[in-house]
């Protein structure tokens, strides 16, 4: 809590340094419950609708947060760089 007080209190101009400093060498992958249905229905192209349920992507979405590591499937800042 003692950090979060001191990162409300410091300019904001510090802030984005902070994280600009913290953000450096990683990437952040943002995946949604749109993008879970998606890859889903590309594995059923048969069927019309998604046959899981918002809440089954959610928690599919959270299982993956919990426990998947990206740099185990070769996903890093380096080779992200490379792509652009």
């Amino acid at each position: 809590m003692k950090g979060l007080i001191y990162y409300l209190l410091i300019s904001e101009s510090d802030r984005r340094g902070i994280l600009s400093q913290y953000w450096a060498d990683k990437v952040a992958v943002v995946w949604t419950s749109v993008d879970v249905h998606t890859v889903q229905d590309d594995f059923n192209e048969d069927e019309q609708a998604s046959s899981l349920s918002e809440e089954q992507a959610q928690s599919i979405l959270q299982r993956v947060f919990d426990k998947h590591d990206a740099t185990s499937e070769g996903i890093t800042s380096g080779e992200l760089a490379l792509l652009e």
